[in-house]
């Protein structure tokens, strides 16, 4: 594996560190009757255009227990640690460390109903109608493709974060 992340053109937005950053965003966007809707790209930190989009599907908003307490759902807007690894109720998926916020073991992984999130974010490629994604897999072998290709070429300067960000309000 390489030491350093290749150099790119970056308008001097590079890490400090010199990592490899990729970034997973997550834009929550509308409410369906059970669910909250959005959409995701993942994309090397410099780069102007996503490698992996598609549409996401997480808890609808309000507090209740998933089988982990009592917490309001969906997680909270933010920036969070992400790692690739494997799950044994979903296979491979990408985890969010999200620490101080109460949540456990939230990841991103393939469904296509609410009921397939158990608080965690679900992706797909299109959103055909309210609280459903559809062809998860596909998109969830999509970005892991290509978190694997970016963290092959970056070795140990690979850094992975997960963008978590709400709706614009109305004024």
């Amino acid at each position: 594996m390489p030491d350093e992340c290749p150099e790119k053109e970056c308008s001097g937005e590079k890490d400090p560190d010199g990592s490899c950053h990729l970034i997973i965003t997550v834009s929550r966007n509308n409410n369906g009757t059970n669910s909250t809707l959005g959409t995701f790209e993942a994309r090397e930190k410099c780069d102007d255009n996503p490698a992996v989009e598609g549409h996401t599907l997480e808890p609808k908003k309000g507090r209740y227990n998933l089988g982990n307490g009592l917490k309001n759902y969906p997680i909270p807007a933010g920036t969070y640690g992400g790692v690739r690894k494997r799950s044994p109720n979903h296979g491979q998926v990408v985890g969010i460390k999200t620490p101080g916020t109460g949540f456990g073991d939230i990841l991103i992984h393939k469904g296509n109903y609410p009921s397939d999130t158990e608080g965690c974010v679900l992706v797909g490629n299109s959103q055909p109608r309210p609280d459903f994604i559809s062809n998860s897999a596909d998109a969830m072998g999509k970005l892991l493709k290509y978190i694997d290709k970016v963290k092959k070429r970056c070795g140990n300067k690979f850094k992975m974060s997960v963008k978590i960000e709400d709706a614009p309000t109305s004024k």
